[in-house]
């Protein structure tokens, strides 16, 4: 764990190597928490024990634990409190309190003024019991490996130095806030929506792809490829073939593939160009690439129901995992191949 002393110069080390300031100051509290809900895909539930590990007695300070929400981006985190002593304590979120960080939510603990904290007292654990959720409890699922603060925690108390700590004027106190260049994520979080842009053709498949990054921080690097999966088990011996009608940027391209171990089924892949990157947040042009699927001259019957990833397509936008998607240097990112 990163004491004092140590937290200091990793806050200077940051500054140095990133170019983020962080405010200078000496620690007067110590925070540790641990999750009594480890197991559960709805929701967290922090238990905090925060320590004023200072010479003077406290009142009127604030905390913040750092969540995401890049998983389903359009839905609210919500906090509900279930029991406080005090009961003065109050809880809210703050939807996009770090301007560069859309996906970032916090949720906001204020100590009232009437609480005091002596210097060496810890709050007591049990005395603040809530739970951080999207709301309605909708989507349902609830990924904690990307919050900032629940980073090393599990069932038992951990000190972290990821939930934040303020006094009553609101300086920092304790704690490092996240920041871009303290990105977790290991690769872009991705979601495939495709469309039928020609339900009425019954010989071709005409898809209309949108692609988004919803990770928080992490660029979809130039290069990468999207595969459509393609079935002629109707006419084994005719050949598949991709017409690219459109694409923006101009240098998309497209070629037909094989199954690795159905010759039946062919993929179609999609190759962004060297100069062409998705960044954190953002989502191709649904109108940006536009090509059809057939037979070589048309000939044989093109049956859509067969393709793997035509599978529950219709002329609106919806969320696929039929369709893949791969980095430049040819790693499975997103979807299920057949």
């Amino acid at each position: 764990m990163i004491g004092k002393s140590a937290l200091m110069v990793f806050a200077a080390l940051m500054v140095a190597s990133t170019g983020s300031v962080f405010a200078q100051y000496t620690p007067t509290f110590k925070v540790e928490m641990l999750d009594v809900t480890t197991s559960n895909a709805g929701s967290t539930q922090p238990r905090l024990k925060i320590t004023n590990v200072g010479t003077a007695a406290t009142s009127g300070f604030v905390v913040r634990i750092w969540v995401s929400k890049e998983e389903f981006p359009t839905q609210t985190v919500v906090v509900d409190k279930y029991y406080s002593l005090p009961a003065g304590i109050t809880l809210s979120t703050e939807s996009m309190p770090i301007a560069s960080m859309p996906n970032v939510s916090a949720v906001k603990i204020t100590y009232p003024a009437s609480f005091s904290l002596a210097a060496g007292a810890s709050t007591v654990v049990n005395d603040l019991q809530f739970a951080i959720h999207f709301q309605n409890w909708f989507p349902g699922v609830w990924n904690k490996s990307n919050d900032w603060s629940s980073v090393g925690i599990g069932s038992a108390l951990t000190i972290t130095n990821n939930v934040t700590v303020y006094t009553s004027t609101g300086a920092l106190a304790y704690g490092l806030e996240p920041t871009v260049s303290s990105c977790l994520e290991t690769s872009p979080t991705l979601k495939v929506e495709i469309k039928d842009n020609a339900p009425w053709d019954n010989g071709t498949s005409s898809p209309r792809i949108r692609l988004s990054n919803i990770s928080t921080c992490k660029e979809l690097a130039a290069g990468f490829k999207v595969r459509f999966w393609f079935s002629k088990e109707e006419s084994p011996l005719q050949t598949i073939v991709a017409d690219k009608w459109y694409s923006m940027p101009s240098t998309i391209t497209l070629s037909v593939g094989d199954h690795a171990t159905n010759p039946n089924i062919k993929f179609v892949q999609v190759s962004y160009p060297a100069g062409y990157s998705l960044l954190a947040g953002n989502a191709t042009d649904p109108e940006g690439l536009q090509f059809g699927v057939h037979f070589l001259n048309y000939l044989g019957t093109w049956t859509k129901s067969n393709d793997y990833s035509w599978q529950g397509v219709t002329s609106a936008f919806t969320v696929t995992t039929k369709v893949t998607v791969y980095d430049n240097a040819g790693t499975l990112l997103y979807g299920i191949a057949p």
